[in-house]
């Protein structure tokens, strides 16, 4: 496993050092800081990886520090099932406060030591915890409400022609919530981005961004080309609640005044400005683009894009497809999958064809802009292709794992695939197993290799595999049992069968056994369930809360 350490990690070669832990999703690099912590990883506990070290023996003491070096936030004694294995546990979330976190690192005190030795380098992290823009208060209007801007009101009204798209457009992002240096504002123009970064002391200020001519004529013409902007701070925090992206505006453009007319976004056959994933039902969307004899010809070839932007700026593009012009006038329909649509659920796409006439320069159409609501995407659980039943074999020579085929996918795509285990004991394990998307078809999953150890290890426990694709949010799960499951839960004691023989005349027929429920981390008000099944082939099973 390749963990991602901060560059003032350098590997030491004495058997004595330590070295320090890792934070798996942290965020390198963050300015002036080892890394950033974003809020996801806080949630439930901060999750820490620390790596056996040599002569690990039973009975060393690990003690982690978080922001104080007096104070442990977790610590323990080695034994016997931990001795020589990786250290995985989690920091209450309660230590973890937005601000500074420094030192980060954690001691050993070696059996027959006296001095406890300190792993090195000792981390400065950036804790980040508010999103920038803060949380949507209205949520039930499109667009996060904390995300404000404004466009020239001479744009409004009579859109961007030659003149004003030479000059360039600004565009004024209003002062945010939790606005901080290195925030990277991405201001959308139709199919395109321009990114800014905020600047020290820049902070709680207003901030232009302009969108050049050469955005502008990629971006193409529009009748109602949809303008919106999202923020993400230094650590990988997006917006706060339902929506990620600011309100849409939709205005006029027009540079040559010679782009074919639009297509239209059909659902449910009636053309529409927003697509709501509930209405859609699964269904897909068409794109229908009507060919008349003023501006196409038979065998002009169509050939349509349909950019999608998700709700984390991820890219779903579809095409180009291509239908060729037989009949005029006529309508000519391009299907744009559910799964496609439904990837960027809170996002937007835009839409538009070129017309290619042999012997004549491609002439595209205006671009159609709309937007999708609905639940955002989660992106299906992977497989382990040797599991059976939801059950693992401990004992094979090789694990294959299988991320299923995403909307969107691209060669390069980064897919962290998390193993987190839990040993016969309880023990948890954490394995990071990264794959990069290369020249998979189109459907098929992007496979990798899990070694035997990571599940040789987990025999008689579990295993939980999900993953996360460039960054994003996680996957569902894929939750598996590994071997025979050992239990969870002492053996009950009868008190009538000291040597696991029960003598029936051992026990009094008005009160019957008595039997005692070992566990003692109970808890007020548990419920303990006693089973009790006997083997005689007119017995019944019985069942006391």
């Amino acid at each position: 496993m390749k963990k991602r350490f901060p560059p003032r990690y350098v590997p030491d070669n004495n058997p004595l050092s330590l070295d320090p832990p890792w934070l798996p999703g942290w965020t390198i690099p963050v300015e002036n800081y080892d890394a950033g912590i974003p809020a996801r990883l806080a949630e439930g506990g901060l999750l820490c990886v620390v790596d056996p070290w040599t002569s690990m023996e039973v009975g060393d003491t690990f003690k982690f520090y978080w922001n104080d070096t007096a104070t442990p936030v977790w610590s323990t004694t080695i034994d016997l099932a931990q001795k020589d294995q990786q250290l995985t546990f989690r920091i209450d979330e309660g230590h973890i406060v937005r601000g500074d976190a420094f030192p980060v690192f954690y001691s050993v005190l070696r059996v027959g030591g006296s001095i406890p030795i300190e792993s090195q380098p000792q981390w400065k992290l950036l804790v980040k915890l508010d999103p920038p823009g803060g949380f949507d208060e209205d949520q039930g209007t499109p667009g996060h409400s904390g995300l404000r801007y404004s466009i020239p009101q001479d744009i409004l009204d009579n859109g961007v022609g030659p003149e004003e798209a030479a000059a360039g457009v600004e565009i004024t992002i209003k002062a945010y919530d939790h606005m901080r240096r290195n925030d990277r504002i991405n201001v959308a123009w139709g199919s395109e981005n321009v990114y800014r970064k905020v600047l020290d002391g820049e902070e709680g200020q207003d901030i232009i961004v302009t969108i050049p001519l050469e955005t502008i004529e990629r971006a193409g013409d529009s009748d109602g080309l949809a303008i919106a902007y999202q923020v993400v701070d230094e650590c990988g925090n997006y917006p706060g609640g339902y929506w990620r992206w600011s309100a849409v505006t939709q205005i006029l453009v027009d540079l040559n005044n010679d782009g074919l007319d639009p297509p239209l976004v059909l659902v449910n056959g009636s053309p529409v400005d927003e697509i709501d994933l509930a209405e859609l039902a699964g269904d897909p969307v068409i794109v229908r683009v009507a060919a008349n004899r003023y501006e196409h010809a038979v065998d002009d070839l169509l050939r349509l894009t349909w950019r999608g932007t998700a709700a984390d700026s991820s890219p779903v593009i579809v095409g180009p497809l291509e239908q060729t012009v037989t009949t005029i006038p006529y309508f000519y329909d391009f299907t744009i999958p559910y799964a496609d649509v439904a990837a960027i659920a809170m996002g937007r796409a835009s839409v538009r064809y070129v017309r290619v006439r042999s012997g004549e320069e491609d002439q595209p159409s205006k671009s159609k802009s709309v937007t999708v609501v609905g639940d955002a995407r989660q992106y299906l659980a992977p497989e382990i292709v040797e599991a059976v039943g939801g059950t693992l074999d401990p004992d094979l020579n090789f694990y294959t794992l299988s991320v299923p085929y995403y909307p969107g996918r691209v060669a390069g795509d980064e897919i962290i695939i998390i193993c987190d285990g839990r040993t016969s004991t309880t023990l948890p394990t954490y394995h990071e197993v990264i794959a990069i998307v290369g020249d998979e078809a189109v459907g098929a999953p992007v496979l990798a290799n899990l070694e035997k150890e990571q599940v040789k290890r987990l025999d008689g426990g579990s295993l939980t595999v999900y993953y996360s694709v460039n960054g994003q949010p996680e996957s569902e799960s894929l939750i598996l049992t590994v071997g025979a499951a050992a239990p969870s839960l002492p053996i009950p004691t009868v008190v009538e069968a000291p040597n696991d023989v029960l003598n029936p005349d051992d026990v009094n027929p008005a009160i019957g056994a008595n039997v005692i429920a070992t566990y003692t981390a109970t808890l007020p008000e548990d419920v303990v369930v006693l089973r009790w099944r006997g083997s005689s082939s007119n017995a019944r099973a019985s069942r006391e809360p």
